[in-house]
């Protein structure tokens, strides 16, 4: 059975999600186990995925890779985005550090093409980080954090979010403290 291009989208973004980690093995295991579970005859790369737990992340990811060959990479770029946090309970580090993560991914995606809008438009999130720092320390967090969490809710796709359930953005362990955290306190 040839692979549709939804499960190719699904690799491209597991296979990203497998190199940044923002994307945990089990998960992707777990898509695949629904994906079998829905055909009548599952291709070999799929059963293959579903035991993916006992496999290197990376080799893993490289399977993904070949397997997402040939999609828009902008494409790629708005599935992942449509798992992308909630990042308003970030102090203003974590969201730092999630706007450099954001501007990696990106780039990798639309390998460093520069005119892409969604490449400059993740690059300047990143930078107005910089530019907080260094030339308006007395301006509030609000000014740098709004605009991402912003970027984050115009790209949300919950149809591309559907395509790749049960996968969810994975945090870090600063991310999953901090959130963690907020919830005692509330």
């Amino acid at each position: 059975m040839p692979i549709t291009e939804d499960d190719k989208l699904a690799a491209a973004v597991f296979a990203r999600g497998l190199l940044f980690g923002f994307v945990r093995a089990d998960d992707v295991a777990r898509w695949a186990d629904r994906r079998i579970a829905e055909l009548d005859q599952p291709p070999e790369w799929l059963i293959d995925l579903s035991l993916v737990q006992v496999c290197d992340p990376m080799e893993v990811a490289g399977q993904l890779k070949r397997a997402g060959m040939g999609i828009d990479p902008e494409l790629v770029c708005r599935a992942i985005y449509s798992l992308l946090p909630d990042i308003s309970p970030y102090t203003f580090s974590q969201a730092e550090a999630f706007a450099l993560r954001l501007y990696r991914i990106t780039s990798d995606c639309l390998d460093c093409d520069q005119s892409h809008e969604l490449l400059a438009i993740t690059d300047g999130l990143n930078q107005n980080f910089e530019i907080h720092r260094l030339v308006k320390p007395d301006a509030t967090d609000a000014t740098v954090l709004h605009p991402v969490q912003q970027f984050i809710l115009e790209h949300r796709n919950e149809e591309l979010a559907k395509l790749l359930d049960p996968v969810k953005w994975w945090l870090d362990s600063r991310e999953e403290l901090t959130q963690s955290r907020r919830g005692a306190e509330k």
